[in-house]
């Protein structure tokens, strides 16, 4: 290279690395290269700093920092509960098993597990409140006393 493009010391080190580093939008702040098992600094495109072995991110399916993944399985979340009228009251991505804590219109709390939120953000009591809603006949008393009155019984 010429003296306007220098070679980056981390990022140029293998051909290999740069094409990694570039799908993933890394940068790096470090000037030397210490090794391909020694942890360097990579900044993802939102400036999050992973620090990790060169090698690492050759060897293992690296699809990007996990920092920013986790910010926007977080938002996937969020946007769950809001679709149901409830808020994610959680303020950090902590995996899938992890609880994450929820508030509905209502004012009730709970919590759900990461992995289950998709599937079910809504209020468990809300839900259950409306489930037995629907089932409730309008003129429900009305047929008890009758099968009773039926039966040659009285409904007290």
């Amino acid at each position: 290279m010429n003296d306007l493009n220098p070679l980056h010391a981390v990022l140029d080190h293998s051909q290999r690395l740069r094409q990694v580093v570039d799908r993933l939008g890394y940068s790096s702040p470090e000037t030397t290269w210490r090794g391909w098992h020694v942890a360097h600094s990579f900044n993802c495109k939102q400036g999050h700093v992973i620090s990790t072995p060169p090698s690492a991110l050759l060897r293992a399916n690296v699809t990007g920092c996990k920092q920013c993944a986790g910010e926007a399985r977080l938002q996937a979340v969020y946007l769950a509960a809001q679709s149901v009228g409830a808020t994610c009251l959680s303020t950090r991505w902590e995996g899938e098993q992890a609880l994450y804590s929820f508030k509905c219109s209502c004012g009730h709390q709970w919590q759900r597990r990461g992995r289950h939120v998709a599937k079910s953000p809504a209020c468990p009591l809300c839900m259950r409140r409306a489930h037995s809603h629907r089932l409730r006949l309008q003129d429900g008393m009305d047929k008890i006393r009758q099968a009773a009155a039926a039966r040659g019984g009285e409904c007290l």
